[in-house]
């Protein structure tokens, strides 16, 4: 999780500039993989704790949302860089 960031990588020993512009959460564990994959890692003594924690960080939940849903759109990701970096 982060906001906002400029992140320099080296990537095939050239050096790059990225924005790194939303927090986000994905169920994928892989890049190509399944949706369902991160269900199969929990077991079910896991749920109680999961929800305590969800419920004592609303605020965070919230804003996970918002930025995962904000970053869905193409446009919206621009509109944030602009933002960040004019």
């Amino acid at each position: 999780m982060s906001v906002p960031h400029l992140d320099i990588r080296y990537i095939n020993n050239e050096t790059h500039i990225l924005f790194g512009p939303f927090a986000l959460f994905n169920l994928k564990m892989k890049k190509n993989g399944s949706l369902l994959e991160y269900l199969e890692t929990i077991s079910l003594g896991d749920i109680p704790s999961m929800l305590k924690s969800s419920v004592h960080n609303l605020h965070l939940m919230k804003y996970l949302i918002k930025e995962t849903i904000k970053a869905t759109s193409e446009e919206a990701l621009i509109k944030e860089l602009e933002k960040f970096a004019p």
